[in-house]
């Protein structure tokens, strides 16, 4: 969505949530909201957590639902790689950045200490709600994003809102903290930041009965649902289509669409498998009371369970041809851009090389899929997903010809050898041991494959330096 209409839409949304609210919906202090969200979520690395997401998050009938959808994801270090200069400034009276002097990696965020840090009412509510103190390191992967987004959304809605409404925003966005496996005997994380609410409404003398700081929960459930309501869908397609938005998030070589190498695209593909394959499907929605109701949450649950089962055999099979890639571009340089084995994503001039899919051997004949994984990974490979990005094709041509050669079962022991290929590439003393790890990969295919496509690949390089030597000419 372009930043003009983004801004102008926030901002209508806002006025509706204000007037809803029983604030005034015209207020001057409602564009500089908009203008916080609206940069947040265009930030130059974003392609899944974006405007759409974050109106999509909050839904269309609770307007602190809405609000809180709105701020839920306007901090993401690990895609964004900073915080802009308008949140860092409204976050470094509380949180302070810790430089590892002791030869560990990277920088820490840690919250201030009480001598250093004024615990105004917003900053208070914000730690007792996510439960940390002065002092305390901010987990990278475990409520660090929600915990800025959650404070930079009580500065800069403070101004407007009333305090109540601030306290129920905190808590929503608490809630959006994913993923959570609670240990053996242990409450829930809702139980959790039930308990942590009816503290703090006792503590500031909000006056909330149970049943209203339930309500806050609920609509907390609501939002978190909604935030991965794409692992439940009914098509695993559209599951993996926000998967291909989300994986240049934090791979951003991927956006370098011509440059970006076999290894790059390789490793980020790893990276989403192991994510996928770890992930316990009951850790992905959550449940509330009667929020959302049983029968509802069942069908959530067994859904993703189904979604992530798919794509982890799917992202199995396309770790197999991209180790396939890699190990044959071994035999020549160590690092090659995949388009020089794949083609050119865009084959729009006259100088096009076409792709080293129109060179590839037909499909050969397949008998029916055993079961409902084997035939929606068929499809994926050959048909493809729903959406283009500008990283990747559709579709998985090399990977689609090894299943129908093969078959599901021998892809799946490949899998593990690829694993074990990889592995071997990270321990390789020099370019001789990947090389002969590489050959010990390969060696699994059947060899007049391994040649066939291997001659794909060398006339496709024949008609890029055709391609050059016309285009000196025309010069």
């Amino acid at each position: 969505m372009e930043r003009g209409r983004a801004f102008e839409e926030c901002r209508k949304r806002l006025a509706s949530i204000a007037g809803a609210l029983g604030v005034d919906s015209n207020s001057a202090s409602l564009a500089p909201v908009a203008e916080i969200v609206i940069q947040s979520m265009t930030g130059v690395w974003r392609r899944f957590h974006t405007v759409h997401h974050v109106f999509q998050v909050g839904g269309d009938d609770d307007p602190i639902e809405q609000l809180a959808g709105l701020f839920h994801d306007v901090v993401y270090l690990q895609v964004d790689q900073r915080i802009p200069l308008n949140l860092a400034a409204r976050l470094t009276p509380y949180v302070r950045e810790v430089i590892a002097l002791d030869g560990t990696s990277g920088e820490k965020l840690r919250i201030r200490d009480a001598a250093d840090c004024a615990d105004d009412a917003e900053f208070l509510a914000v730690r007792r709600l996510f439960g940390f103190d002065f002092g305390d390191e901010l987990p990278p992967f475990s409520g660090l994003n929600e915990f800025l987004s959650a404070l930079v959304a009580a500065k800069v809605l403070a101004p407007v809102f009333k305090p109540e409404v601030i306290v129920q925003v905190i808590a929503c966005i608490e809630a959006t903290i994913p993923f959570r496996v609670p240990k053996a005997g242990a409450p829930d994380a809702s139980e959790v930041l039930r308990d942590r609410l009816t503290a703090l409404v006792a503590e500031r003398s909000l006056g909330w009965s149970s049943l209203e700081v339930d309500a806050v929960v609920q609509r907390g459930v609501r939002l978190a649902n909604r935030d991965v309501q794409g692992f439940a869908s009914d098509d695993v397609a559209v599951f993996l289509d926000d998967t291909w938005h989300l994986i240049p998030e934090t791979n951003h070589n991927l956006l370098s669409s011509s440059t970006y190498t076999v290894r790059d695209y390789r490793v980020s593909l790893q990276k989403m498998h192991g994510f996928l394959s770890s992930l316990r499907p009951d850790a992905v929605f959550r449940r509330f009371h009667d929020e959302p109701d049983e029968v509802t949450h069942a069908a959530r649950v067994a859904a993703a369970a189904r979604n992530l089962g798919i794509a982890s055999h799917y992202l199995g099979a396309k770790l197999v041809s991209i180790a396939f890639l890699e190990a044959l571009s071994l035999r020549f340089a160590p690092e090659v851009a995949l388009s020089a084995l794949m083609g050119e994503l865009a084959q729009d001039d006259a100088y096009s090389i076409g792709t080293l899919e129109s060179l590839l051997p037909p499909l050969p004949p397949a008998p029916p899929p055993r079961d409902d994984i084997e035939a929606a990974v068929r499809s994926l490979l050959e048909q493809g997903r729903h959406v283009d990005v500008q990283y990747d094709i559709r579709h998985s041509p090399i990977a689609a010809l090894f299943l129908r050669t093969m078959g599901f079962e021998r892809m799946t022991s490949l899998h593990k050898a690829s694993s074990e290929f990889f592995a071997a590439l990270a321990a390789a003393a020099d370019s001789h041991a990947r090389r002969a790890a590489a050959e010990h990969f390969l060696a699994g295919f059947d060899g007049s494959l391994t040649e066939k496509i291997a001659a794909c690949i060398g006339e496709l390089f024949d008609r890029r330096r055709r391609s050059l030597l016309a285009r000196q000419g025309a010069g």
